[in-house]
């Protein structure tokens, strides 16, 4: 038989070198795109919770304020710690306010945690007509503005706003 006629049976040195080259480029670039999309990730799943709490607190706010017959208390609109007394049919005293980050909420007094990452609570109290009061007695409405500040690099911050009608008045 002739040598040249014969087939390769393996690969040389140098194809191996540029073929793990070539592999470790691929794993590289790999490695560091999981790693962008799992930070990526993981802003977007803070950003969430935060967000949920958010709607949570709304929810609930707007579900029993609806249900309440008159304003017992209320802070100034500019308090971003803010906090609400309401009356509810029943003639209990419903309170919500805003102790660090945590909205609380009880019966008689703001003890139990509602919600959390919350980073301002604020509220203002309507007369009939729409005019804007402080005086408990003649609110009629009440807006509300829970502001949560996502994880995102922006820094942006989120405001989920309401404004709820008194059961009876």
């Amino acid at each position: 038989m002739d040598r040249r006629s014969k087939t390769r049976m393996g690969a040389s040195l140098l194809e191996i070198t540029v073929a793990t080259a070539i592999t470790a480029l691929i794993i590289t670039a790999a490695v560091g795109s999981i790693h962008q999309s799992t930070r990526v990730w993981s802003d977007y799943g803070g950003d969430t919770v935060k967000l949920e709490s958010a709607h949570a607190t709304a929810l609930h706010l707007v579900r029993q304020l609806r249900q309440c017959t008159s304003v017992a208390a209320i802070s100034l609109p500019a308090d971003t710690a803010g906090s609400l007394s309401a009356t509810d049919p029943d003639g209990n005293t419903l309170m919500w306010a805003l102790d660090s980050t945590n909205v609380k909420f009880g019966v008689g007094a703001a003890k139990d945690v509602l919600s959390t990452q919350i980073d301002s609570l604020q509220f203002t109290g309507y007369e009939a007509d729409g005019t804007q009061t402080t005086v408990a007695a003649d609110i009629r409405t009440v807006e509300f503005a829970v502001t949560v500040t996502l994880d995102r690099n922006v820094g942006a911050t989120k405001v989920i706003r309401s404004r709820v009608w008194m059961r009876a008045w």
